[in-house]
């Protein structure tokens, strides 16, 4: 039995950041992850009949989402910047963890992580995601030295992760 094409659409975009950020991940450029993510809506819909259950289609979605990345590199004559075939093979098994869990369940997750954090680090994290400042133009805008500014925003990292891990591990937050 494969799934319906509406319910495909339905995954999709209950899936969308998920596959995006996988995406982005393989080519490292969002405008192309967009577009890959367009391509690779179209097939799934048009392929629906390919997918067997709910449980078949994370697995399908990313291999299309693979497949169509390494092509567009390659017909664009570049080589993946950001990650190697090998580390791709090497992370499908942990993408697996989310195949469950919405985007919002992960978007919520991290809202509460972010409030957690203290007023610098708020900045910090609002500097350089937000308004898209990194490297020394981050520094500068934040008055500190670029070295500084490394330690603290690998430390919110840290805190983020940490707290990530716990929020979704906890009941509240399982999809």
């Amino acid at each position: 039995m494969a799934l319906p094409q509406d319910f495909v659409v339905q995954l999709l975009l209950k899936h969308r950041g998920k596959l995006l950020g996988a995406i982005r991940a393989m080519v490292a450029d969002e405008h192309l992850a967009e577009d890959i993510f367009q391509e690779v809506s179209i097939a799934a819909v048009s392929k629906c009949h390919e997918i067997i259950d709910i449980d078949h289609f994370a697995p399908w979605i990313r291999s299309a989402a693979r497949l169509q990345s390494l092509m567009a590199l390659r017909n664009r004559n570049r080589l993946p910047r950001s990650l190697s075939v090998e580390a791709l093979d090497m992370l499908e098994p942990h993408w697996e963890q989310f195949d469950k869990r919405s985007d919002m369940d992960l978007s919520e997750a991290l809202k509460a992580c972010l409030e957690q954090l203290g007023p610098y680090a708020k900045t910090l994290v609002d500097t350089r995601y937000v308004q898209g400042k990194s490297g020394n133009n981050l520094a500068l805008a934040l008055k500190r030295s670029m070295n500084t500014v490394y330690v603290a925003l690998s430390r919110v990292h840290n805190s983020l992760r940490e707290c990530l891990a716990k929020k979704l591990a906890s009941e509240n937050y399982r999809g």
